[in-house]
């Protein structure tokens, strides 16, 4: 966020300190007199440094105090209680412990053994080749009308779509962008008028229900290309040509039917739409 922001977000407020949170980034920044303070997290770290992070404000009549603090512990414990756990959004809460994050045009992976991240730099990221062998955390399996599986592979190498849907006609649906292909692998089109696509669902009806992910403007993607537009979090409905039909989400991801990000979505027989958001709205 930017100086600019912080100041809309904080007009008319008269506190000289504020404490936010929900970013799971820490952060301690002064805009305009006041101080403003998020604590990071514990348990869902975001950042290049995956120590455990929180903060101790020691408050009294003359003023304050406060320590950002950090705590290390194994990642790999964590890893290896979520797989226990058989959490539904395993895959996502992992992803923060031995994923790849991007941040200052730097690139951070972190594996099993260590919370210490190894910084390959954004280059480095973009010269991955080839994808690495199966399976490399696959995200999604689609079962094709020829009894065929698709699966979207490989999201450790951080070059990978998020899902894949073989429709009923052959063609695959594969959600980075939405890229459609014919049985051979022919890309036959791409959706321009998408956000961060991350799962989609196709009903008898042939309705496309797509999880969208939000833009930030000044960040940039897993490719490197730098997003300049500020786009929230939706799922929308649109037709078997990429059409919108209708759509959920909004600017405030605290709104009723909003959310932070929609990582995926399902549909029922009464045609009644499900979405998963990782992050709770």
């Amino acid at each position: 966020m930017t100086d600019d922001e912080l100041r809309s977000v904080l007009a008319g407020v008269a506190a000289d300190l504020v404490c936010v949170g929900h970013t799971q980034w820490p952060i301690d920044h002064r805009v305009e007199g006041i101080r403003v303070i998020t604590s990071g997290s514990v348990s869902n770290p975001v950042a290049l440094d995956l120590r455990a992070s929180y903060a101790l404000i020691d408050a009294h009549q003359s003023g304050y105090q406060i320590d950002l603090r950090r705590v290390p512990y194994s990642c790999a414990a964590v890893i290896d209680a979520v797989v226990r756990s058989r959490h539904p959004a395993g895959d996502f809460i992992i992803s923060h412990f031995r994923g790849c994050v991007i941040h200052g045009g730097r690139a951070a992976v972190t594996d099993r053994s260590t919370p210490s991240p190894i910084d390959y730099g954004l280059l480095n990221l973009l010269s991955i080749k080839r994808g690495a062998g199966p399976f490399n955390r696959p995200t999604r399996l689609s079962v094709a009308p020829s009894g065929d599986l698709y699966v979207a592979d490989g999201y450790g190498n951080a070059r990978v779509p998020h899902s894949v849907w073989v429709h009923r006609d052959g063609r695959v649906f594969v959600c980075d962008r939405v890229q459609i292909f014919d049985a051979e692998g022919k890309l036959q089109t791409t959706w321009t008028n998408v956000t961060g696509p991350a799962d989609l669902f196709i009903d008898d009806q042939e309705r496309v229900s797509l999880g969208e992910m939000a833009w930030e403007a000044g960040t940039v993607t897993m490719a490197g290309r730098p997003i300049d537009e500020t786009r929230p979090a939706q799922l929308s409905i649109r037709d078997i040509d990429g059409r919108m039909v209708t759509r959920w989400g909004g600017a405030d991801p605290c709104a009723r039917a909003a959310s932070v990000r929609r990582a995926a979505g399902w549909t029922d027989t009464a045609t009644s739409t499900w979405p998963r958001s990782p992050t709770p709205p």
